[in-house]
């Protein structure tokens, strides 16, 4: 009895020894798959953030037509303060980014009926943000709101139907999202088509009333040469065609274009504006690069600058450009001396003469500062487009980025 009694809890011991190890080892890859998890989640996440202050000192024109006492009510000073978060979470078959906005503006007015008064206001919105999934090697959906954008131009992409402002006019003003859903298809490395959907307006403030747009989108890159051409439709009934692309004759030299045809349909009339912008460019071997464009409007305004704003007019007012015909002309060089990137641009307004000059400059001081400014000096009479608004614009300001 006492050895089956010793070898019952040698048993009962060792039962439970078993036990143990299997709760041990239960726990180890508990702790290792959460470990993994963690790890695998980690490696995924991006975080990029940028803090801006700076401040703009302008001129407003207050006895031409267009703006007459500054009725539009132009302030002539306001600062600002920007943060500019970018998240980012990438998966293997699934990505997501979100970019929250917020800042805080202040102005001051010394022209015009709010003489003497100032303003300070509060913004917080998110400007961006994007889930997409791979559901082959080849095949992408995605939804969300993002700044969709393409072509080389420095103001404008006539091709865009969902937004002609490529954000190139100001590169520290960022372009509001709009809400789109993407499918895409990348058959070969030269090769992709996208189907497009813009279903709201997102971010943005449009004059004009918003109407859902849809398009197919074909691509192709091959060697020195680029094109694609895109197809949409908008719901109010207007069909458009674009097209853009780009032959490289050497390192040096790239010559490019785009354009669209949009035939609109209504109870009033029927009609087609065409839009199409060429240029090229040259960079020279000390590094700076000199490029010219040409952009025409056929529904652009010729007449005085106010008529361009008037309920029979065909401009569009939220076109960047609302003119006919321009000529521009550009020289920049990034990281010249290593630290320094300059911008330096020329756009004439070819049916009233007016001129815009453009001086952008940004230092970068180690490896989170940069110093910029921003300066645009306007020449023309105030019935002209570039003479109308202001007399000059000065923008100052310092952004720091990790």
């Amino acid at each position: 009895m006492v050895l089956m009694s010793v070898y019952s809890s040698m048993s009962l011991l060792a039962m439970a020894g078993d036990q143990t190890e299997v709760l041990l080892t239960k726990n180890n890859l508990v702790q290792e798959t959460a470990s993994g998890a963690t790890s695998f989640l980690k490696e995924g996440i991006s975080f990029r953030m940028d803090l801006l202050s700076y401040g703009t000192l302008r001129d407003p024109v207050d006895d031409s037509r267009l703006n007459a006492g500054n009725w539009l009510g132009i302030s002539t000073w306001q600062k600002e303060v920007s943060v500019r978060p970018d998240i980012g979470l990438d998966l293997e078959r699934f990505s997501f980014f979100v970019k929250p906005r917020g800042g805080v503006v202040y102005q001051k007015w010394t022209k015009g009926p709010l003489d003497g008064n100032s303003n300070t206001a509060e913004d917080f919105f998110v400007n961006e943000w994007l889930a997409r999934v791979i559901l082959t090697d080849e095949l992408f959906i995605s939804y969300g709101r993002e700044n969709l954008q393409w072509g080389p131009a420095f103001l404008i992409s006539p091709s865009n139907p969902f937004i002609k402002d490529n954000g190139r006019d100001n590169p520290k003003k960022e372009v509001a999202g709009l809400g789109y859903t993407r499918l895409l298809w990348v058959p070969h490395t030269n090769w992709s088509a996208s189907l497009i959907a813009n279903l709201d307006d997102g971010a943005n403030s449009f004059f004009s009333r918003f109407n859902r747009k849809y398009a197919m989108k074909i691509d192709f890159t091959g060697f020195q040469k680029y094109w694609s051409m895109v197809l949409s439709h908008e719901e109010s009934g207007c069909d458009t065609m674009g097209f853009l692309g780009g032959w490289s004759f050497s390192d040096a030299m790239l010559v490019y274009g785009e354009s669209s045809v949009k035939t609109e349909y209504s109870h009033a009339s029927d009609g087609v504006d065409l839009d199409f912008l060429v240029g090229g460019s040259y960079t020279f071997k000390t590094g700076p690069t000199l490029a010219c464009e040409y952009f025409y409007n056929k529904n652009g305004n010729t007449d005085l600058i106010h008529g361009a704003f008037l309920s029979s007019n065909p401009v569009n007012p939220d076109d960047v450009l609302i003119r006919k015909n321009y000529g521009m002309m550009q020289l920049s060089e990034f990281k010249f001396k290593e630290s320094v990137d300059y911008v330096l641009r020329w756009i004439l307004d070819l049916d009233d003469g007016s001129n815009r000059f453009v001086g952008m400059l940004e230092y970068e001081m180690g490896d989170h500062w940069k110093i910029f400014g921003i300066g645009d000096i306007f020449s023309g009479s105030t019935d002209d487009e570039f003479g109308s608004l202001n007399d000059y614009s000065i923008c100052t300001g310092l952004q720091w980025s990790y």
